[in-house]
């Protein structure tokens, strides 16, 4: 679709602005453009800047509120929607949103559907978010829940907007804005990282991965789970996750044979199929590139998969057998190469990551 005033403009490239198809737009750009748009706003006019390009048009305290508030507002509203999505995707048995839920504009709603989708997801690291957002996403709800009253200065019944308030003071908004908006750019942060944990699969209906580790922190070295310990343990976990015998059970036996958490209660616990032999020498710089063609797919498979959690930020430790299934589906004599001027790489992992060093 054409247009003499929607368009770029070659001579003025610099000035061009990606939308639609063009880059990787999505709420998240909005989010951006309407905090940074709000936030500009408000210090334009707190620095009392004046209009350049016109005489006629007043950029005053009285005019700037409008613009100022219903931006920040929706970029409240962006970011609700925004990570209701993004929360709602972390589990695979979180049932999906439905559409109709997440069209409305009303922020109290959003706000309230956000909370129960933190609570379905049972992780409690995204609790702590909810009282320090809640008293701001209250009050904007009480003066604009559906993003009317500082779009038009009547609604659709013609009744006069902002009656009850006289004044409204630019530099306390200033200042909430401002914390608002380093709250959620930190919240975006964690349930980003949160993305790539959940990714991985290690997690239950009632527990994280980041649970599931500190009870393999807690849980007694296998060979003493015939004592009394063990079942006071486990009736001390049972009622901080509120999990049933079987739940528990089933917990237990993800740490069992979880590469990273097995070895809280396994000592020395070597779970990568690889010979431990062929691993230490590898790592070692011992195998030249005919020695490593000569080893079996399956063992250049793994190696090959090592390599690549080296590459891979965060790394989780379930990233080996994701990798280990991806490289069953390639040529794997192509790799050698790739495979041989790694070792280092992979010594330090296994060391630092992995908490393998024991095989050395």
């Amino acid at each position: 679709m054409s247009s003499n005033i929607f368009k770029g403009n070659p001579k003025l490239w610099h000035l061009n602005a990606c939308v639609g198809n063009n880059g990787w737009t999505g709420i998240s750009t909005y989010l951006e453009g309407y905090q940074a748009a709000t936030i500009a706003m408000l210090e334009s006019i707190l620095h009392r800047t004046q209009l350049k390009s016109s005489d006629s048009i007043f950029w005053t305290y009285d005019t700037a509120i409008y613009p100022i508030i219903f931006t920040a507002r929706h970029s409240f509203e962006l970011f609700l929607k925004s990570e209701i999505s993004n929360i709602n995707l972390l589990k695979k048995n979180i049932p999906p949103i439905k559409n109709q839920l997440t069209i409305t504009h009303n922020i109290w709603k959003l706000w309230l559907f956000f909370k129960e989708q933190i609570s379905l997801l049972r992780d409690y690291r995204l609790n702590y978010i909810i009282p320090i957002l809640e008293n701001t996403i209250e009050e904007y709800n009480r003066i604009d829940p559906n993003g009317e009253v500082f779009r038009y200065p009547y609604s659709n019944q013609g009744n006069k907007h902002l009656e009850e308030h006289s004044v409204i003071n630019i530099y306390e908004i200033y200042e909430n804005y401002i914390k608002f908006t380093n709250d959620i750019n930190d919240f975006q942060l964690l349930t980003e990282y949160l993305y790539k944990e959940y990714e991985v699969g290690t997690y239950t209906d009632k527990l994280s991965r980041n649970d599931l580790e500190f009870i393999s922190k807690i849980l007694p070295l296998k060979v003493k789970w015939r004592e009394n310990q063990f079942i006071t343990i486990k009736n001390y976990i049972k009622n901080k996750y509120s999990l049933s015998n079987n739940e528990l059970s089933r917990a237990i036996k993800k740490i069992e044979n979880h590469y990273e958490f097995s070895l809280k209660i396994i000592k020395n616990n070597y779970l990568i199929n690889i010979n431990k032999n062929i691993l230490v020498d590898y790592c070692n710089g011992n195998f030249t590139f005919n020695n490593l063609k000569k080893l079996s797919a399956n063992d250049l498979v793994v190696l090959k998969s090592l390599v690549d959690c080296c590459y891979i930020f965060p790394f989780f430790s379930e990233w080996i057998d994701i990798f280990i299934n991806k490289n069953k589906q390639i040529n794997i004599m192509h790799e050698i190469n790739y495979i041989h001027k790694n070792y280092s790489k992979v010594k330090k992992l296994i060391i630092d990551q992995l908490n393998y060093g024991f095989i050395f």
